[in-house]
């Protein structure tokens, strides 16, 4: 996008808010991050000269880009998934609908496992996070190469976990630099990823196997440490398909250490858009008094004709 397109995008959301939300619903981020890079800086005073009418709408509709808790935006993560949305998509980790595994692999995969634990005796619990609880329980078009296993809440032989993976044709827990092209179990420990207290909800269970999952809330909280397109189509389905408790996402998020804390905190604002809702934090509920005092104040701050700068 050039310059030149920047500008006029942002210009024709700041007039058009209600477009905001079309805008993060097509995963138009290059938009999106137009705008929001707009607003941050604010209407150039230079506009007032050449242009005094549009100066002063678009002051006045910065000022309700705020209010709506929009200025939460997190500019560099939204350049970020710009980013990743122009490269094209591969076949690893996370994979969309080009790459990956659909729920009938993983069911059919998920069935062999708990089949070989059961010919050598073995029941184990293992609580999945990631994308998989979801297309197990019908997120339509997502896939994924991976299944991770939250450490912590399972219970499980690693031995036999291993034996039984491999006897599946998956990989168990590969440490490689490269990039797994074969369906994998991958382990994960409290750290990079986090999760806060639950209690794990119960998915389905093949043979010596019983699957569980965290609740939304915990899941929603961890993906919105990273917050990438996959993480935020994941999200919007939780919140399309289940009844989700946004006050119980922010008490998991204050559980977080302090960097995670601040990243999802940040990222909260996604869920204002998903759900059309203030959700933020710091964004307090605004009343119709409190915008009305906030325009007639950018009003008074209209450039005076009479303080021009001598030339």
């Amino acid at each position: 996008m050039t310059a030149r397109e920047k500008h006029v995008t942002a210009h024709h959301l700041l007039l058009n808010l209600d477009e905001i939300k079309i805008v993060w619903h097509q995963r138009r981020w290059e938009e999106l991050a137009a705008v929001v890079e707009y607003a941050q800086k604010d209407v150039p005073v230079i506009l007032s000269k050449t242009d005094p009418h549009l100066y002063q709408l678009l002051r006045n509709a910065v000022t309700e880009f705020n209010l709506r808790g929009y200025d939460n935006f997190n500019l560099a993560a939204i350049e970020v998934l710009a980013e990743q949305a122009l490269k094209p998509q591969g076949t690893g980790k996370g994979g969309g609908m080009n790459g990956g595994l659909s729920r009938d692999d993983w069911r059919g995969h998920l069935e062999r496992l708990g089949e070989e634990l059961q010919d050598v005796g073995q029941k184990m619990n293992l609580v999945l996070l990631g994308s998989v609880p979801n297309i197990l329980q019908g997120q339509k078009g997502r896939t994924t190469i991976d299944l991770n296993i939250w450490k912590p809440k399972s219970k499980f032989d690693a031995l036999a976990l291993r034996r039984a993976t491999e006897q599946t044709g998956m990989l168990y827990d590969p440490k490689g630099e490269n990039e797994p092209t074969a369906p994998y179990i991958q382990i994960v420990d409290v750290g990079i990823v986090q999760l806060g207290e639950f209690k794990p909800v119960r998915v389905d269970a093949f043979g010596g196997l019983t699957l569980w999952r965290p609740p939304y809330e915990n899941l929603i909280a961890s993906k919105l440490c990273r917050a990438v397109p996959q993480d935020l189509d994941d999200i919007n389905w939780m919140f399309a398909t289940h009844s989700v408790d946004i006050a119980a996402i922010k008490k998991v998020i204050a559980t977080f250490p302090r960097q995670h804390r601040v990243t999802a905190s940040e990222n909260l604002v996604f869920l204002s858009v998903v759900t059309g809702t203030d959700v933020l934090p710091d964004v307090p509920s605004v009343s119709k008094e409190r915008v009305e005092e906030a325009r007639k104040s950018a009003l008074k701050q209209k450039p005076d004709a009479k303080n021009k700068p001598k030339r």
